[in-house]
């Protein structure tokens, strides 16, 4: 009986492996899905990716910051890239973002986290919905867009400040406008130089031009950048809302949280603050090709004005500065009324001596207001304490308070817009005499601005020019000559006025020839710097004194070197298309038996319209008993 049970058993258990053999074999299928089910999709994406070629298209260029055909990326931060090679490999950088989208990963470290923007455009291109990828989540990312709202795009352009070395060509930032109610509580991008707000001048200048500093993507609240370049640094700004539409601002912010933290050499003159914010503005519209016109250098209005050309900007807005707002109303006023607000603001009087003053409540408005503004950029500036601040500040608040009506101040002018103004680079080519010897001069300026410029779109007392070149030829002598080649060359006679006292400098390092009175004279090194005051004499006339120094060195002198010292008292005039600049100094040079050169230079200008213009130039130099004038005329192009 029992041999017979365990033969049933024995048949009913065969029976039941035969029958479930398959649905073990699902089971097992079932349980290992996972594993294949990451790879698989991944290895599909990348075969579709490889025959489309898709890494060579311009949008997933622009996403890993390569300029044109280059080689390689302008972002050189390992935490940009998830291939080994994707610094110099677009198609290793593609495939390994396919597989980091098929395999999701941890909250705000998945590739769709870290890589929104990539991740969006390729799974455009495979037609997935975004349920098709593993989810994972992204509260980071989710609550930058949340804080946002992104819909619209400005660009933000403060203008330079050429008392501060790093804003002297001013700098460009993304503001992203959401719902609300004023743009101050939007969001701003930007990049810029992490660079030693107490730098030198020069150490600034040699670092920016050469990479010396890192440069870093940031997202901040739009008001403190605001309160940063208008209020603190004394910086005008213009807001130039663009054409695009709020998917194409969203693809922008997307591409903005990929690299805003990544970090990446400054260069002052080409990868700069407004450079590598056009990738931003390409991944919003690729078809631009805005990064592909830049080689050597470009600068804030380069970009400003290309964006224009390109039919971006479709609404602009000037915010003005205090220092701006004070400088207008500083020409409204009289000058008691002038010194009364200095007075005031700097605590040398009180609101009821000006009430016992018996001004009119007009001018006593005015007075208040302009008091009020300047003690509020003294604050800023840290140039009194918070106690010293507040009691000052609400006297001004009650007193203007207590007279109730406006103050019928003028509405301040809307200024030259600055992507109006002329191109940064100049050829001159000119004729001219010298004694008896005539020549033939010609001139090159990559960038940017020299004071007897076309002033529209630049402001007053600006000179920076890199790398500016003149060489000059005699026909009757059959020789050339490089008659000066500057590294570069700043003139900063920045206007004082009763609110304001800044100091006026200028510097120029480089070669040029040794003896202005000698054609055949060899070249030396030189730098040049000087220090003094500028002052506005009446409309648009600026008159400035400077102290200079010289030290200059050439192989041709038996010591080397040569020591100079002297002034030099000059005026700038602009009016409409004109300009003038005169200039009277006197230097003298040593070691040993000094040497006197006294010169006195008129220039003028007359431009057609911005790219092209007229001038006229004549010097003469006196050295050593010896004298010669020089004249010479010609035209000058800007592009």
């Amino acid at each position: 009986m029992i041999e017979r049970l365990t033969a049933v058993m024995h048949s009913w258990i065969k029976g039941m492996r035969a029958t479930a053999s398959p649905f073990f074999c699902l089971f097992g299928l079932l349980a290992a899905w996972p594993a294949w089910a990451d790879a698989a999709p991944a290895d599909a994406w990348i075969a579709q990716a490889r025959a489309g070629h898709w890494a060579q298209e311009r949008m997933w260029r622009v996403l890993l910051h390569f300029r044109g055909d280059e080689p390689q990326s302008l972002i050189d931060d390992p935490l940009f890239f998830l291939a080994p090679q994707g610094f110099h490999d677009p198609e290793a950088e593609l495939e390994a973002t396919l597989a980091g989208m098929a395999t999701g990963g941890e909250p705000d470290e998945a590739t769709v986290c870290r890589f929104p923007a990539r991740s969006l455009w390729l799974r455009d291109k495979l037609g997935l919905p975004p349920e098709a990828l593993p989810q994972v989540s992204c509260p980071t990312l989710d609550k930058g867009l949340a804080n946002m709202e992104p819909r619209a795009a400005t660009l933000v352009y403060p203008v330079g400040d050429m008392n501060s070395p790093g804003t002297m060509f001013g700098h460009t930032l993304l503001r992203i406008d959401g719902g609300f109610e004023s743009p101050l509580l939007s969001y701003a991008i930007s990049y810029a130089a992490q660079f030693d707000p107490d730098a030198n001048s020069l150490a600034y200048i040699y670092k920016g031009i050469f990479g010396g500093y890192p440069g870093r993507y940031s997202v901040q609240p739009y008001f403190e950048k605001v309160k940063e370049y208008s209020n603190l640094d004394q910086r005008d700004i213009w807001e130039y809302r663009l054409t695009l539409s709020p998917e194409q601002v969203r693809r922008m912010v997307l591409h903005a949280f990929e690299i805003h933290r990544t970090t990446s050499d400054y260069y002052f003159l080409d990868e700069n603050c407004s450079y590598n914010l056009l990738f931003l503005v390409e991944a919003a519209r690729p078809d631009l090709h805005l990064t592909d016109r830049y080689n050597l250098w470009v600068t804030p209005g380069d970009t400003v004005a290309d964006i224009r050309a390109a039919g971006l900007i479709q609404e602009v807005r000037y915010r003005p500065s205090q220092s701006s707002r004070l400088w207008f109303q500083a020409g409204q006023m009289s000058p008691e009324q002038v010194e009364w607000a200095a007075d005031l603001a700097h605590g040398e009087a009180t609101v009821e001596q000006l009430d016992e003053g018996g001004m009119e409540v007009a001018a006593q408005t005015t007075v208040l207001d302009a008091a009020s503004e300047l003690l509020r950029l003294d604050y800023g500036k840290h140039r009194l304490t918070q106690a010293a601040y507040l009691p000052r500040f609400l006297a001004l608040l009650r007193a203007r308070s207590a007279l109730g009506s406006p103050s019928g101040d003028p509405e301040m002018p809307f200024p030259p817009r600055p992507d109006l103004g002329h191109p940064p680079s100049r050829m001159v080519a000119m004729v001219g005499g010298q004694g008896g010897d005539g020549f033939v001069e010609w001139r090159y300026r990559p960038a940017y601005h020299e004071l007897l410029d076309p002033a529209p779109g630049y402001g007053d007392g600006s000179e920076i020019q890199f790398l500016p070149i003149s060489v000059r030829y005699y026909p009757a002598l059959k020789r050339a000559r490089l008659q000066q080649l500057d590294l570069f060359r700043i003139d900063s006679p920045a206007p004082r006025s009763p609110f304001f006292s800044p100091i006026s400098w200028r510097v120029r390092l480089g070669w040029s020839a040794s003896d202005p009175l000698d054609p055949l004279a060899p070249v030396m090194a030189r730098l040049a710097p000087g220090l003094g005051g500028t002052w506005r004499l009446g409309g648009q006339t600026l008159g400035y004194v400077m102290a200079q120094a010289e030290l200059a060195a050439s192989q041709h002198w038996g010591k080397g070197y040569r020591l100079g010292g002297g002034g030099v008292v000059g005026a700038v005039w602009h009016e409409g298309g004109w300009g003038m600049r005169g200039e009277v100094g006197t230097i003298a040079y040593g070691p040993g038996r000094a040497v006197w050169e006294r010169r006195a230079s008129l220039a003028a200008s007359w431009s057609v319209d911005p790219d092209w213009a007229l001038r006229g130039e004549g010097e003469v130099v006196e050295r050593d008993g010896r004298q010669v004038a020089t004249w010479m005329l010609g035209w000058a192009g800007y592009f």
